[in-house]
């Protein structure tokens, strides 16, 4: 961009294309997210959570300085990387798509079958609460929202470890289908790409009603709205535009009320506590503030109660539920310890197992020690950052894997959502897809060799006449 003052040419720089999108930047993220929360948390007095959440209050000073040393530590990880790499530079989402590099053949084929896998583990799962004696008059119960409904259906539903489990391919899912469709046009591909897209949310959306799993939605919808900003950003916005998207995370709070506040209408207000509290608003808020607060006032108490872990489990949670792991070598005969048990009988004993999340700072902390937890989280810093700028460049790695550790980072205050088992579907799937183009490149490079010698085999013998077409 150029500017003439006094005859003379002289060159004004541009602001950074993504400056808008400042709320992508993990280094914005986990901060805001943790500091914010961990402030509530600790001010909050004894005397209120006492009141609106049944627990003691454990997270006291040195618990909330620890939580400022994570963020620390990982701000430290991220800044570290944007020191060392080359600067960072912003593709424009039209030519992204054409220098992505992907097999695109092999992109639809495991779009289709990670599709059909995630029908045939929901139609297990289906099946699996009909066999445990749930009818479907329960089922259409919990659908409409009748009080305690979801409740039963969770009591009384049964799982099958490494199957049902495949449902959690959504997220994804979603990913892949994201890219395919700003590759080959949504319009065009309709019914190829946004119809089973659709589908999948939709069961996403009964799953969250039947089994009271609101995450469930959120896995689908914020991975989705990240890849469709990166996407369609563009260097051609003009400045209200930016500014708008820059105001973006403004609307978070008031939309994540909502959204709360419709699922727990059904799921705890109008059966229970509508009979002893008078405003459905305030209790909203309470208990949205409640699943935050108490979950890093969970962790507290862990870490005050639980002893440190010789086999880190929280953070592998994934490895150890794993079907053949955990029949060939069980956690509890290796640690001799039962992670899961210490906890549920913590939240029995010190806690209020309503609110049952352990934060995903101090199961770190359980995991590694103090320490040992300020560098888990330094690297995931790093980690962190680096997919973030492939994000930004529009390289495959960052556009898989970013929007899945975006998820995380918004949940870190609840739960370490990376470890959890529910998040091993979605990364190895991503992982296989980051990995395809090698695999495709082998066979390519061996149809090349064998097209290259069936040339060579049929050229003319040396010295034989080959007939050319001469022009005009």
């Amino acid at each position: 961009m150029f500017r003439r003052r006094s005859g003379v040419k002289t060159r004004v720089s541009s602001p950074p294309a993504f400056w808008h999108l400042w709320w992508l930047n993990p280094l914005c993220v986990l901060p805001i997210i943790l500091l914010a929360t961990s402030t509530s948390a600790y001010l909050i007095p004894d005397e209120a959570y006492q009141l609106d959440w049944k627990t003691p209050k454990y997270l006291g000073l040195p618990e909330f300085l620890y939580i400022v040393y994570v963020v620390m530590a990982f701000i430290a990880g991220g800044l570290l990387v944007n020191l060392i790499a080359a600067r960072l530079k912003y593709l424009e989402a039209g030519k992204l798509l054409e220098r992505l590099y992907l097999p695109w053949n092999g992109l639809w084929i495991v779009f289709y079958a990670t599709f059909v896998t995630i029908l045939v583990a929901y139609l297990v799962w289906l099946l699996l609460l009909l066999h445990g004696g749930l009818s479907v008059g329960s089922l259409m119960a919990a659908l409409k929202g009748t009080s305690g409904a979801s409740f039963d259906v969770r009591d009384q539903g049964q799982t099958l470890p490494g199957v049902t489990t495949l449902v959690q391919l959504e997220m994804g899912f979603m990913i892949i289908g994201l890219i395919l469709a700003y590759r080959f046009g949504c319009r065009r591909h309709f019914f190829h790409i946004l119809v089973p897209l659709l589908v999948v949310v939709a069961i996403a959306w009964v799953r969250s009603k039947l089994w009271s799993e609101r995450l469930a939605v959120i896995e689908l919808l914020v991975p989705g709205v990240l890849l469709i900003i990166r996407l369609s950003s563009s260097e051609k916005w003009k400045v209200w535009q930016r500014a708008i998207m820059a105001a973006a995370p403004l609307a978070g709070p008031p939309l994540l009320f909502i959204f709360f506040s419709v699922s727990e209408y059904s799921r705890s207000w109008s059966g229970f506590y509508s009979e002893t509290q008078s405003s459905f608003l305030l209790f909203s808020f309470m208990r949205l503030t409640g699943y935050y607060v108490t979950a890093l006032n969970n962790g507290a108490a862990s870490v005050e109660a639980l002893h440190h872990y010789d086999v880190p489990y929280n953070t592998l949670e994934w490895f150890w539920k794993f079907p053949l792991v955990k029949s060939l070598m069980p956690y509890e005969s290796m640690a001799n310890s039962r992670p899961s048990d210490d906890y549920e009988e913590l939240l029995t004993r010190m806690a209020n197992p309503e609110f049952n999340n352990p934060s995903g700072v101090f199961v770190v902390r359980l995991d590694y020690g103090y320490t040992g937890g300020l560098f888990v989280w330094f690297i995931v810093g790093i980690i962190t950052m680096v997919l973030y700028r492939s994000f930004v460049r529009g390289s495959l790695s960052g556009l898989l894997l970013y929007p899945f550790l975006f998820v995380g980072l918004l949940e870190s205050p609840r739960v370490f959502y990376w470890g959890l088992s529910r998040g091993f579907p979605t990364w190895a799937l991503l992982f296989f897809v980051l990995l395809l183009p090698l695999f495709t490149s082998g066979v390519i490079r061996r149809r090349t060799r064998m097209r290259d010698g069936l040339v060579t085999r049929a050229a003319p013998p040396s010295g034989a006449s080959v007939p050319t077409m001469s022009g005009g």
